[in-house]
């Protein structure tokens, strides 16, 4: 999990250099018996970032579990309310 924070700061440092900071919260939810799961990371950093630029860099973050990630989201702190 350490690792898919630094990764997506990483991307986002490159895309919004004057926005780094705060840490997102991601939550791996498992998929019943097999190893697929989703990922939902709740970060305000996403602000701005289009969807689907979001699902890409959450995808690149698990690239050696992509086979298992069935599904990406990032959203911000106030969109998981909505």
């Amino acid at each position: 999990m350490v690792g898919a924070i630094l990764l997506c700061v990483a991307f986002l440092s490159i895309r919004r250099p004057k926005q780094i900071g705060s840490r997102p919260v991601i939550f791996e939810i498992p998929l019943g018996q097999s190893e697929k799961f989703k990922v939902i990371m709740v970060w305000d950093e996403w602000e701005g970032v289009r969807s689907k630029e979001r699902i890409q860099i959450i995808q690149e973050t698990y690239k050696d579990k992509a086979d298992d990630l069935s599904l990406a989201l990032g959203v911000t702190y106030k969109r998981r309310y909505q």
